[in-house]
């Protein structure tokens, strides 16, 4: 059950609430909240979300592949006055490490889709033979040319400027019976992957 207290006074030593239905008061120790709260170093943007703030802030992130222009306008419209803002630039190595992150991640999320196909389809395999997101790097990064084997159009896998990756690779299965693992897997574009059964 929540309940809701009016902090009434606070010195050094103590501090008293009151409860606002009840109308009974407590004084207790200032120990029992500097042991149990902290001010906040920061805040997330969206945590802020629709408040004013007259204070300097610094908006951080702004340049990494992890948010895009609604968070960049969210984030300087907390700000009353924009002589307050400060806008914190990420180093060019951090912007790359996190990209790289983002794209790994956009692929561990595409390997969780191939698994639920093989498993609503009862497709059997072995946990240890399965394409993961690793597989999927090493089989791009074989290739002499990045491109897919059947149209021959370059593969795409980047950040988008509303941070989000756009690719068209994806993993095809050789033998359509058998499940997304290693050896029976290649990579495609999604074109040829979607249409391969109309031109094989």
């Amino acid at each position: 059950m929540n309940y809701t207290y009016l902090l009434t006074y606070i010195t050094k030593e103590s501090f008293s609430i009151e409860d606002t239905v009840e109308g009974t008061k407590l004084t207790l120790p200032i120990a029992m909240i500097t042991s149990r709260f902290t001010l906040s170093y920061a805040n997330t943007c969206h945590s802020l979300q629709g408040l004013s703030i007259s204070e300097p802030i610094t908006i951080f992130d702004s340049n990494t592949p992890y948010v895009d222009r609604y968070f960049m306008w969210t984030a300087l419209t907390r700000a009353t006055d924009l002589n307050n803002v400060t806008i914190f630039q990420h180093s060019e190595a951090e912007v790359k490490e996190l990209s790289t992150f983002k794209v790994k991640q956009y692929l561990d999320e595409k390997v969780k889709g191939y698994k639920a196909q093989d498993k609503l389809m009862d497709r059997a395999y072995d946990k240890n033979d399965f394409i993961d997101a690793d597989w999927i790097n090493e089989e791009y990064y074989k290739l002499q040319v990045k491109c897919c084997s059947c149209c021959k159009s370059p593969y795409e896998m980047e950040v988008d400027p509303d941070a989000k990756v756009k690719s068209n690779l994806t993993v095809d299965r050789i033998d359509s019976k058998k499940a997304h693992t290693k050896d029976n897997c290649r990579l495609l574009c999604k074109q040829c992957n979607s249409t391969k059964g109309n031109r094989y």
